[in-house]
């Protein structure tokens, strides 16, 4: 696990409300074609009522390219087995660099994917727990 991936599970983590499960193995289901990937995290969030499932991504790449193909593909790659798998509502957090947000907004808002779906969050607001502790305890989850 690279030393961002260390930090982010440390950013979920806080406050004691959220399970994390690195590198989740979501083993390929042929019959129905689902599964066969791996995220850098499986959150199970207990602080929303009901639970959420949340699938992590953490790149800090400049080239978002291979990021946004597998949000493309999120439904047979994560969802549709999780969902299966937990039976509770299930979205994606993808952590990026700062100087990535505008790129990646700017392509779900033109995907037409709705936020509450898949949600961009700068790596810098989550890396510094005194700049994030009270909003993430306070507040839960990016949204």
């Amino acid at each position: 696990m690279e030393i961002f991936e260390t930090l982010i599970e440390r950013y979920l983590t806080c406050g004691g409300r959220v399970f994390v499960s690195p590198q989740y193995d979501l083993r390929w289901e042929a019959n129905a074609a689902t599964g066969g990937a791996c995220p850098d995290f499986a959150v199970i969030d207990e602080s929303r009522d009901p639970r959420e499932i949340v699938v992590v991504e953490v790149t800090t790449g400049y080239d978002l390219g291979s990021l946004f193909d597998r949000i493309t593909h999120r439904e047979k790659r994560w969802f549709e087995r999780l969902r299966k798998d937990f039976g509770a509502a299930v979205r994606l957090l993808a952590f990026i660099r700062a100087d990535r947000m505008a790129e990646a907004e700017a392509w779900r808002a033109k995907a037409g994917i709705p936020r509450d779906e898949v949600c961009f969050h700068p790596i810098e607001a989550a890396t510094f727990p005194w700049l994030y502790w009270t909003d993430r305890v306070t507040n839960g989850l990016p949204r």
